[in-house]
C-alpha cells in the first residue's frame, strides 16, 4: 500500500500529474492532501483504502463513483461537489469536522463505519444486493434526504447500528419501495418543512424497519409536515430484539395508509415479535403476514403490542400468511395471533376486523389478565374462503364491543379477567 498525495495543481483522479508521486493511486493506495493541494476531481469510478483531507481548501469534485475503504477525514475548510456519491466501503472510522457531505452510501456486507463526531449528509443512499452497512458511535447523522435502489442484487439492504438518523433538513424527503429494506436505526423526523413520502408501486414510500440485526428499531415523530404515501413495514429478522420494533409517532396528526408486518424464518429467540407503541398508532389498513417464499409449515410467531398507548384503526388483516416453497403456487394461512399488553384501562378500536385460522388452529386475539384492555370492533369478519378454518377466540377481553358480526358464534370467550360480563355485542 502506498500513499498518493494531491499535488499543487491538482487535476483529474487517473492522470498522473494530479499526483505528486507520479502515480495514480490503486483500490489499496491512501491518499491525502496538504494546505497547498489543488482541485481534484473524480472523473472515473474510483476507490482508495483511505483518504485523509486534513488541511485541504480546495475542492473535490465528484462526478463519478468515490469509494474508500479505509479511514476518512473531512474538513470544513475543503468543498465536495458534484453529484455521485462518496461510498464508505470499509470497517473503518469517518470524521466530518462538521463538513456537509452532499452524497454519501455504506456499503459492503456486515462491515461498520464508526463516526468520530457528528455527520450531516444531504443525501443518503441504501442499496440492496444483502448490503448491511453498520453505522456506529456516540454521534447522530443528520439527513436531508433518504432513498433506496434495487442495484446490486440480493433481496433485502438494511443501514443499521447504534447511530440515530435524524431527518432535520429544512424540507426533508424519504424515497423507498421495499418492505425488506430501508434504516433500522433509530429514525427521528424533526424538520421545520415538509417530510415527503414517496416511491412507486403498491408500497410506495414505505418507511421500512427491522429487527434483523437483534437491536431495537424505533421510529420518532418530533416535527414537520408529513406529506405523500404513508407506509410503514415491520420486519421483524432471524435475530429478533427482546424489545422489538418501537413507535412513537402519534402526534404526526396523518393515518399511516398501510402497516406490513413481516415474520421471517428461523425465529427462535422469544416467543413474540413485540410492538412497542409510546403513541397512538393510527392506520387505515394492517395486514400481519410472513415473509415470501417461507415454507408453509414454518410457526408464525405471536404479536404483542406493548407500551403506553393504543391502536386506532381501520382494517385490521390479521392473517399470518405464507408461500409453499414447494409449490409456489398453492398459499396456505396460518393461525395469527394477536396480544395487548400496554396500560390498563386503555382500549384499541377497530373499523374492520378480518382474522383467518387455520385447518386445526384457531387464531386469537388476547389481552392479559393484568392489563383489561378494552378491544372495540365494527364489521368482523372471522374468515374468508377458509370455510373450514375454526372461528378465532377472544381471551381475556374487558369491555369489548363487538358488532356487524359474521361468523362469531364460534369464537369462544374465557379468562380470568373480571372483566368478561362488561362485554357488549350488537349484531
Amino acid at each position: 500500500m502506498a500513499v498518493r498525495t494531491i499535488s499543487n495543481t491538482g487535476g483529474n483522479w487517473n492522470a498522473i500529474g494530479t499526483w505528486v508521486e507520479g502515480a495514480v493511486p490503486l483500490a489499496a493506495d491512501t491518499i491525502v492532501a496538504t494546505a497547498t493541494s489543488g482541485p481534484l476531481t473524480i472523473n472515473v469510478v474510483s476507490s482508495c483504502a483511505g483518504a485523509d483531507f486534513t488541511n485541504y481548501v480546495s475542492t473535490l469534485t465528484v462526478n463519478f463513483d468515490f469509494g474508500i475503504g479505509g479511514p476518512a477525514v473531512f474538513v470544513p475548510g475543503m468543498t465536495i461537489s458534484g453529484t455521485a456519491y462518496i461510498a464508505l466501503t470499509g470497517t473503518s472510522t469517518v470524521r466530518t469536522n462538521g463538513l456537509v457531505i452532499p452524497f454519501l452510501r455504506f456499503s459492503g456486507q456486515n462491515i461498520t463505519r464508526t463516526l468520530l463526531d457528528n455527520m450531516t449528509v444531504t443525501n443518503l443512499l441504501q442499496q440492496q444486493g444483502n448490503q448491511n452497512p453498520t453505522i456506529s458511535g456516540s454521534f447522530t447523522m443528520s439527513v436531508t434526504n433518504f432513498r433506496t435502489t434495487g442495484t446490486g442484487g440480493g433481496s433485502y439492504g438494511w443501514l443499521n447500528g447504534a447511530v440515530p438518523i435524524v431527518f432535520n433538513g429544512p424540507n426533508c424527503y424519504y424515497e423507498n419501495t421495499f418492505t425488506n429494506q430501508g434504516i433500522t436505526n433509530h429514525t427521528i423526523i424533526n424538520t421545520a418543512g415538509n417530510f415527503t413520502i414517496s416511491g412507486t408501486g403498491s408500497a410506495a414510500g414505505i418507511i421500512a424497519l427491522s429487527t434483523v440485526f437483534g437491536t431495537t428499531a424505533q421510529l420518532t415523530y418530533i416535527s414537520g409536515t408529513v406529506v405523500g404515501a404513508l407506509n410503514l413495514s415491520l420486519y421483524y429478522g432471524n435475530n429478533n430484539s427482546t424489545t422489538g420494533i418501537r413507535l412513537n409517532t402519534g402526534s404526526m396528526g396523518s393515518k399511516w395508509s398501510n402497516i406490513y408486518i413481516k415474520d421471517s424464518t428461523n425465529i427462535t429467540a422469544n416467543s413474540f415479535n413485540i410492538i412497542n407503541l409510546l403513541s397512538p398508532l393510527r392506520f387505515d389498513n394492517m395486514y400481519i403476514t410472513a415473509m415470501n417464499n417461507i415454507p408453509y409449515t414454518t410457526i408464525r410467531r405471536p404479536i404483542r403490542f406493548t407500551g403506553t398507548s393504543v391502536l386506532e384503526g381501520g382494517t385490521f388483516s390479521a392473517q399470518s400468511q405464507s408461500i409453499n416453497v414447494n409449490t409456489t403456487n398453492l398459499q396456505t394461512s396460518l393461525p395469527a395471533v394477536i396480544q395487548f399488553t400496554p396500560n390498563a384501562g386503555t382500549t384499541h378500536s377497530f373499523t374492520n376486523l378480518n382474522i383467518i385460522g387455520s385447518p386445526n388452529n384457531k387464531a386469537s386475539i388476547a389481552s392479559t389478565t393484568a392489563s383489561n384492555v378494552g378491544l372495540s370492533f365494527s364489521n368482523v369478519l372471522i374468515y374468508t374462503d377458509l370455510s373450514y378454518a375454526q372461528a378465532p377466540s377472544l381471551t381475556y377481553v374487558y369491555g369489548a364491543t363487538i358488532s356487524n358480526t359474521i361468523n362469531f358464534a364460534t369464537a369462544s370467550f374465557g379468562g380470568g379477567g373480571g372483566g368478561e360480563s362488561a362485554n357488549t355485542f350488537v349484531n
